[in-house]
């Protein structure tokens, strides 16, 4: 007995040696070229993305603890674009814009009141400073400067307050516009029965001369998106440039707490500016809304769980095959060796891999 036990243990550990050195020559031989794919499948990500370019060079940053690799694109020296990727699989957290809560479509405009001034110069100094700021109500106020018959202007000293508003110069008078509560902490006098909960405020000069009732309709993609995203612990990041879109905003119409993440206006913007491409031409994820990156972002994450833990079954299986091989060879049942049992526990060590990508699915 001792002497078959020794044999088989010596004949086990030659296995269990000899197929592990076969695995590292395959990681050497394949190492290299898994290596040269997914440079190649990195490059032809970022051709989709950029103008024709000769090289890139990269440059890691991290903004709100989310680590950003931006490319630099250049052709015959000069730089062509730029493009990054976040690192989508470990984010806990995911930076969403304006467009990205209320697409385009889910924003209107819902009245407007005058006050003391010509409609013509109103939407001409909303249109402007809506513009110069980047705000999502361009396209509205555009369009109510086509129909006024009003004209962009210039301009100058552009600033964004904490307290939900821009400010600037238009024509030598002071120009501020955002939130009912921007304008009470610039001592703006507001009327006393307002009710306005989403409204845009136009002040000249310290005095008020418009107001813009803006309608925000919840769009059940978004809806779902941000209900996914709860589920799986993913906290949003609201970048946001409208004094109008926060948490309070979002609990109120979609009906649900997201616990998003409410940074300054100086995060927002930045983070704004590098998702937008506002400044200089960016792209960190290529997004056609916030389901389908809410869908990119959560699927890559249980497909990382589930490639982690079927690697963790697969070398639990494994192990528990030599320990059970070992004990029915000390014990002599060489009986319970035989081919049909190694391939009903191979299967059965399958079938739970086969299970948990499986969930990979579900969301």
């Amino acid at each position: 007995m001792k002497s078959t036990l020794l044999n088989m243990t010596a004949v086990l550990f030659g296995i269990t040696l000899v197929a592990s050195a076969g695995v590292g020559v395959v990681n050497m031989i394949t190492a290299e070229p898994i290596a040269q794919a997914k440079q190649a499948a990195t490059k032809a990500a970022l051709t989709e993305v950029l103008p024709p370019f000769d090289g890139t060079t990269s440059e890691e940053l991290t903004i709100d603890e989310m680590p950003i690799t931006v490319y630099t694109a250049t052709k015959g020296g000069a730089v062509a674009g730029y493009a990054g990727a976040s690192a989508i699989t470990a984010a806990r957290r995911m930076v969403v814009t304006d467009d990205d809560l209320f697409p385009p479509g889910t924003v209107s405009l819902n009245g407007l009141k005058l006050y003391g001034e010509e409609i013509g110069k109103v939407v001409s100094y909303a249109a402007t400073a809506a513009q110069a700021a980047g705000s999502q109500l361009t396209p509205l106020f555009d369009q109510l400067l086509a129909s006024e018959g009003g004209t962009h202007l210039h301009l100058e000293d552009l600033r964004f307050y904490e307290d939900g508003g821009i400010g600037g110069a238009i024509r030598g008078e002071s120009v501020t516009m955002g939130s009912a509560y921007f304008m009470k902490k610039h001592h703006v006098s507001l009327p006393r029965d307002l009710k306005l909960k989403t409204g845009v405020f136009l002040a000249v000069d310290g005095q008020l001369i418009a107001i813009f009732a803006i309608k925000y309709q919840p769009s059940r993609n978004v809806e779902w998106a941000l209900r996914a995203m709860r589920r799986n612990r993913i906290t949003p990041v609201l970048a946001t440039r409208s004094a109008n879109i926060t948490p309070a905003l979002l609990k109120r119409k979609f009906r649900l707490d997201a616990r998003p993440l409410y940074p300054d206006i100086s995060t927002r913007l930045a983070l704004s500016e590098l998702t937008e491409g506002r400044g200089r031409p960016h792209a960190i994820i290529y997004r056609d809304g916030l389901m389908a990156f809410a869908e990119t972002v959560i699927g890559s994450r249980r497909m990382r769980r589930a490639v982690r833990d079927g690697t963790v079954l697969s070398w639990l299986g494994g192990l528990s095959g030599l320990l059970l091989a070992y004990y029915f060879t000390s014990v002599g049942a060489f009986a319970a060796l035989s081919a049909l049992n190694f391939l009903c526990f191979l299967l059965l060590w399958l079938l739970t891999v086969l299970l948990l990508a499986g969930l990979v699915r579900h969301y």
